[in-house]
């Protein structure tokens, strides 16, 4: 997947160094950490970059996916259907995670105050 020319012109300096390690391809994904290293950055860089990849997809409209998947696990360019498959089954798989947690907290919370009345 090519990257227009407008969109990296726009982009801030950071996001564009981002960008530019960032393979298109389930295959080719790369870990936060290698993003770290090739960049030369420092491990308190991490929030930072998962920043960037937010604004880049939300503000700057980059298809960017993620899989947490052995095999292909980390961050890509999204390049095809099996891509997006993957990327959108991940973005689930976390999704279904965070309401089971927030279930699991009022569940606990109302347990631990409930009985203490």
């Amino acid at each position: 997947m090519e990257v227009s020319t407008q969109i990296k012109k726009d982009l801030p300096e950071f996001h564009e160094k981002v960008l530019s390690v960032i393979p298109a391809g389930q295959k080719n994904s790369i870990t936060i950490s290698y993003i770290i290293d090739k960049l030369g950055l420092t491990g308190q860089a991490r929030r930072k970059i998962t920043l960037a990849l937010n604004d880049l997809i939300f503000i700057y409209g980059l298809p960017i996916g993620s899989s947490s998947d052995d095999d292909t696990r980390g961050v890509f360019l999204i390049d095809n259907e099996d891509d997006l498959q993957l990327a959108c089954r991940t973005l689930n798989s976390r999704a279904m995670q965070v309401l089971k947690r927030h279930k699991k907290i009022i569940e606990n919370y109302n347990n631990r105050f409930i009985k203490n009345i």
